[in-house]
């Protein structure tokens, strides 16, 4: 764990000082420091652990334009959800919301990675909703509106003309621009965030009365009026 931060910490901070006439130098160096997470990482054995260096070491590798790293490490981080197979494994209440602020975290970073010229603009992000349709124990209860919540605001974020923040790095291009003017684009969103409601919907409907559902379902009327406002 602590190799993995430090490779991080190093690439980010070599990116940052270098001159951009070593840029080549730098990118090889990062590409080295990220393949060697892609390896090591696997090898931590708490989920919580591997899933946030997995997104970190994504982060770095987008702010150094490596994009199919940056795929690769998102995808790997998802399939790590997997892992656990039943709701008996989130008993541990850490665990339980230690994945949902790392859907929070992934979803605030899907913002600006770009869409897959052949596989979508959303191809992460229906690889994450497809999994916790399929695995429903790792969203329990009160959960599964925040994470859900999350991802509105993602897909909200998504449909504004231009993103509220992007990437430093001039070779990364966001969606704003990729998808700028693309009816197909706009509604893939709306049906995604369509079946987010829907689901967020079903969750408040199942859910026993508590003042913690009360102040949850709150959360989620202020998060969908700015997110659409």
């Amino acid at each position: 764990e602590t190799l993995s931060h430090s490779s991080n910490y190093l690439a980010s901070r070599t990116s940052k000082m270098a001159k951009p006439s070593h840029q080549e130098q730098v990118t090889n160096f990062t590409k080295a420091c990220v393949s060697f997470n892609e390896v090591t990482i696997p090898s931590i054995r708490s989920i919580l652990k591997r899933l946030n260096l997995f997104l970190e070491t994504a982060e770095v590798a987008l702010q150094n334009a490596l994009l199919s790293h940056t795929e690769g490490l998102l995808k790997t981080a998802i399939t790590c959800l997997q892992e656990i197979q039943s709701i008996d494994e989130l008993r541990d209440g850490d665990l339980e919301e230690g994945i949902v602020a790392f859907i929070q975290k992934l979803s605030a970073f899907l913002i600006v990675v770009p869409g897959h010229p052949t596989l979508g603009a959303f191809f992460i992000l229906k690889g994450l909703l497809t999994l916790l349709d399929s695995q429903l124990w790792l969203m329990p209860g009160l959960r599964s509106m925040q994470a859900f919540s999350a991802i509105i605001s993602l897909t909200a974020a998504l449909s504004q003309k231009e993103l509220p923040y992007h990437i430093g790095n001039k070779e990364v291009i966001s969606n704003d621009e990729l998808y700028h003017g693309e009816s197909s684009y706009n509604e893939e969103l709306v049906a995604i965030s369509n079946v987010l409601v829907q689901k967020i919907l079903d969750s408040l409907n199942q859910a026993p009365n508590s003042y913690a559902l009360a102040n949850q379902a709150l959360d989620i009327c202020n998060s969908l009026l700015t997110s659409f406002k």
